[in-house]
């Protein structure tokens, strides 16, 4: 399940472009847009858009 009221995540590709993303609570990442494709995007990797923030989805995840 994706709670879209998390705070909001991009992820990088090899060239450095951003895509927003939220994390599941699974810590499954998940875009924002639905029609946008993860390929080439680094997911062990998500950043906080408003912070500096940075870590693993897994590391969201609350017990």
């Amino acid at each position: 399940m994706v709670h879209y009221d998390t705070p909001s995540f991009y992820v990088l590709n090899g060239q450095g472009e951003r895509l927003p993303v939220y994390v599941s609570d699974k810590g499954e990442v998940v875009p924002k847009d639905p029609a946008a494709s993860l390929k080439g995007y680094d997911l062990e990797e998500v950043y906080c858009l408003c912070c500096s923030w940075h870590g693993t989805p897994k590391r969201l995840v609350k017990y």
